[in-house]
């Protein structure tokens, strides 16, 4: 007689919460203001803000006590949740929020404050929060259906508040179980839906880190980097800030540290950070940077563990991590999960190399505490040890369901008798097998994929395409899932008569989907068929890779016109290389004068350009122009930033010599530079610049803080205007130019009153540069001033400067400089005080980013 074959069922350990059921989450947190009063709960990088425990509980009452006031008379939702909605980044303000909407009995949904309006619509109209809360009024529009408040707002009417906690009486009603968190994701019918997640399910996942996983003693910072749209965030803030032990201080970081590892890798060090949550890609670049230069061989010492999850994490990526941080005492975790799930249900740890691979991938390893997995065949039975079935989850970690009852059929009874207290089974859509006690991911069933840790359905973007006039077919699809070189591709038929280019359908595309779900557009002439009148998409993928975007751009979008005789093909190495990580982001030529910023260029696939560069013998610096002619082959050669040449320019205080230049060079730069002045309707003159400039001329020279540069051969060739930030000058202006300085009141003032540190502050108003420089000086002119600004502010011990940005190479120079931004604001959405749109004209490309540099 055979043996009986094992079947594919996985149970985790079954421990009994040591917390007690039915109490909310911001009961944990009460708890540990009751233990640990003056114990640091958090420190936003951004501003250097911080809060103890019982600052924090005194703001988030009164703040409670607040939004109370404002949903008094509101219904629950047809679920039966109150939810309020926060439209707020990366801050203080966000987490005293958060701990703010659970103290009066809601569930807090995010929303993305970049996300296309008719996305943030959907959201809204489904899941009918009671509130939304926003950083300013920007979008009030969009929320004209929902009752909405500004936070500034909302923190001057709690001023005046009981700071006491709240009684059981004052908060909204719940049930036992209540839900606590709305998070939206990207849903199969084009339409995103929302995850109901339970009490029960955050405490679950909470307690089995903190016992598996726990603070080591000289662990005192835990980072908080992951967006509060993205399910990872909630252990991130919500694990130091509810720990039942001693508390560790959560360190808030703003979003373009998450993307740029190199200011990630410096924070991580400033704070000993020991441990870090992030996707494959993220890990990928700080592996990148790390092994760019030798000097960051013994950084990140203090960081001992580093859990992927979001993506899937390949064989060779692991290896890596083992290659290059190698001291023995760091551990890789691998987790996998969804947010319909709590984020993660299974973990597999790699202490060594010999850890890393199953049959030749990175396990997702073994279920998490109160956890059952099952591995089922079409008919919901039970396949057999080895073999492949569809991943489904039962236990503590299940949502509650969709929002408005959506997609029911992913939550369904089980047929099973393994775990009867959890009757339950979630869809998870993926495909696994067991081997050697482990589980190993096989795929999906469906059109989903993972982007920089965000669910993307190709299905989404399908529908997306459908609705753009002048597409006869569209199938949306994705190259090398997975892996690091991975693509969201859209390939499109046109209809005869349609006039579209690729760059068309990415710019209708991005009104609907958000930008990590934005595919390059690839037009084809035809369609190509399976005999059974499917669409070949095999095909489709090997003529992309055959003739992607690199062939098109080779022949059209290259200009070696500039390029110096016998560095052509150091250019032709460069510009490839720069599309073929860039790919579907470049929008213009490529030329030695363009900025790789422009293209579509950031912090994160910079250190990707560096490294194919690196691959192929070549050393890069920031300008392409300047890199052609600082290319070199040696290898051992250390990566160095474009030094400014500084001998080449003086700086002086500005005063009254300086007057006829500083108009000149002023008025030309922002009438022949500036987008938002150009596009006005109608557009601003010279001449209108002239009251402006008298206006701030006397209070300019008086504080003597404005700086001009002079060249070599004693000419003004730039001229920054600065303010001290007390004492500015009102000045009265008629329309266009009335509508810049209104406009500049509404994104900053709310930030210099509320946001800023407090003490002696410097404002930079406006930078020009002569209009006979090249674009290299312009370049280096731009960079002086800039830096000579901030050594002049240290010297007069101004504890940092204020700037609002709108060009592409001032938003540049600023990250270069570490400026923090706080702010960023697409421009053609402003509405006036008298209603106009008056930058309506401006395409959505162009943003002002409000930033503050500390000193």
């Amino acid at each position: 007689m055979g043996s009986i074959p094992q079947i594919s069922v996985m149970r985790g350990p079954t421990p009994r919460s040591e917390l007690q059921d039915g109490r909310r989450l911001f009961k944990l947190f009460q708890q540990a203001v009751d233990r640990y009063p003056q114990h640091t709960a958090f420190i936003y990088e951004g501003l250097q803000k911080q809060l103890t425990f019982s600052e924090l509980e005194v703001k988030s009452n009164r703040l409670a006590r607040a939004l109370l006031k404002q949903i008094a008379e509101k219904s629950p939702n047809s679920d039966g949740d109150y939810i309020i909605a926060l439209a707020l980044g990366a801050s203080d303000s966000l987490v005293i929020s958060l701990l703010a909407t659970w103290k009066c009995g809601c569930a807090y949904l995010p929303l993305d404050n970049n996300a296309p309006p008719e996305r943030v619509r959907h959201i809204l109209s489904e899941s009918r929060p009671v509130l939304v809360i926003s950083e300013t009024d920007e979008r009030e529009k969009l929320y004209k259906n929902v009752g909405h408040i500004s936070y500034h707002k909302l923190e001057t009417i709690s001023v005046q508040l009981p700071s006491s906690p709240l009684l059981d009486e004052e908060i909204m009603p719940s049930v036992e179980d209540p839900i606590e968190i709305i998070l939206y994701t990207s849903g199969s019918t084009g339409l995103s839906k929302g995850v109901r997640i339970r009490n029960s399910s955050i405490k679950n996942r909470l307690e089995w880190q903190w016992k598996q996983m726990p603070y080591t003693s000289d662990e005192q910072f835990c980072v908080f980097k992951t967006a509060l749209t993205f399910v990872d965030s909630v252990s991130e803030i919500w694990g130091p800030l509810l720990h039942p032990g001693v508390p560790r201080t959560l360190l808030i970081l703003p979003r373009d540290v998450t993307s740029n590892p190199q200011k990630l890798v410096s924070i991580l060090e400033k704070y000993k950070v020991g441990r870090l949550l992030l996707v494959p890609s993220l890990l990928s670049a700080i592996l990148l940077y790390l092994g760019l230069s030798k000097h960051n061989n013994n950084k990140l010492q203090n960081l001992k563990l580093w859990i992927c999850s979001g993506e899937t994490l390949s064989v060779p990526l692991a290896l890596q991590f083992f290659e290059n941080l190698n001291s023995g005492t760091q551990i890789l975790c691998n987790f996998y999960g969804s947010t319909e799930i709590m984020g993660d249900v299974t973990y597999h740890i790699m202490k060594c190399v010999e850890d890393v691979a199953v049959d030749n991938k990175v396990p997702i390893g073994i279920p998490l505490d109160n956890t059952v997995l099952y591995l089922l065949d079409p008919d919901l039975r039970i396949v057999n040890a080895g073999e492949i079935g569809e991943l489904y989850v039962s236990g503590k970690h299940l949502a509650a369901g969709y929002v408005n009852g959506r997609d029911a059929f992913r939550f369904l009874e089980s047929p099973h008798t393994v775990d009867p207290e959890h009757k339950t089974l979630f869809k998870t859509g993926d495909y696994a097998r067991i081997v050697k006690d482990t589980l190993i991911f096989e795929g999906r069933t469906d059109s989903q994929i993972k982007v920089r840790g965000n669910r993307v359905d190709l299905s989404e973007i399908d529908s997306a395409l459908s609705q753009i006039k002048g597409i006869d077919k569209s199938v949306a699809l994705c190259y090398s899932p997975g892996e690091i070189n991975q693509q969201l591709l859209a390939f499109v038929l046109l209809e005869d008569e349609a006039n579209m280019t690729a760059s068309d359908v990415e710019f209708e595309l991005a009104r609907t989907l958000p930008k990590y779900a934005l595919p390059q557009v690839v037009i084809v002439q035809k369609m190509p068929y399976l005999v059974n009148g499917k669409v070949d998409r095999q095909y489709l993928l090997n003529y992309y890779k055959q003739n992607g975007r690199e062939e098109n751009l080779l022949v059209d979008e290259f200009d070696f016109s500039d390029v110096p005789k016998g560095k052509e093909i150091i250019a032709e190495c460069l510009y490839k290389t720069i599309i073929s990580v860039l790919g579907s982001s470049v929008r213009s030529k490529i030329s030695l004068k363009t900025s790789f910023y422009s293209l579509g260029g950031n912090s994160l696939n910079s250190v990707y350009t560096i490294s194919k560069l690196r691959e192929n013998g070549y050393i890069i610096t920031k300008d392409l122009g300047e890199v052609l002619t600082k290319l070199s082959h040696e290898d051992d050669e250390e990566i160095t930033e474009s030094n400014h040449q500084n001998e080449k320019y003086k700086v002086e205080y500005m005063d009254d010599q300086h007057k006829e230049d500083v108009y000149r060079m002023i008025t030309e730069s922002f009438v022949k530079k500036s987008d938002i002045e150009s596009k006005l309707e109608p557009p601003v003159q010279i001449h209108e610049y002239i009251p402006l400039l008298d206006g701030l001329w006397p209070t300019l020279v008086k504080q003597n803080v404005s700086i001009v540069a002079r060249n070599t051969e004693g000419k003004l060739v730039g001229v920054s205007l600065i303010f001290d930030d007390d004492e500015e000058p009102e000045v009265a202006l008629e329309p266009p130019l009335s509508y810049v300085l209104e406009f500049l009141d509404y994104v900053e003032v709310p930030i210099r009153e509320n946001l800023l540190p407090k003490g002696k502050r410097l404002h930079s108003f406006m930078l020009g540069t002569d209009q006979q420089l090249s674009a290299q000086e312009n370049i280096e002119v731009t960079s002086f001033l800039e830096e000579k600004i901030i050594q002049h502010g240290k010297e007069r011990e101004y504890v940092g400067i204020f700037s609002t940005n709108t060009n592409p190479l001032t938003q540049q120079l600023a990250e270069m400089m570490n400026y923090k931004p706080i702010k960023t604001y697409q421009i053609n959405q402003y509405v006036a005080l008298n209603g106009q749109r008056p930058f309506k004209n401006l395409p959505d490309s162009v943003v002002s980013v409000c930033c503050w540099k500390q000193f």
